[in-house]
């Protein structure tokens, strides 16, 4: 995972229906979607990721589908 900086990091939320998935399998289709950042936690209606705060809005604009 080159090109991660996460010291400069914020968490950051998106509503996605995880139950039945690994982190892993998350974290994939999240990079797919063009989201930035790492998964941290799951709960089974949540997903919370690490991202740089350069991407934060970037990361809400894809997720919206506004890209």
């Amino acid at each position: 995972m080159a090109g991660r900086e996460l010291t400069n990091g914020i968490k950051q939320r998106f509503k996605l229906n995880t139950v039945g998935r690994s982190p892993s399998e998350i974290q994939r289709d999240l990079e797919q979607m063009g989201v930035k950042g790492f998964v941290v936690y799951m709960s089974p209606s949540r997903v919370t990721v690490l991202a740089d705060r350069a991407d934060y809005e970037s990361n809400r604009r894809k997720w919206n589908g506004k890209n």
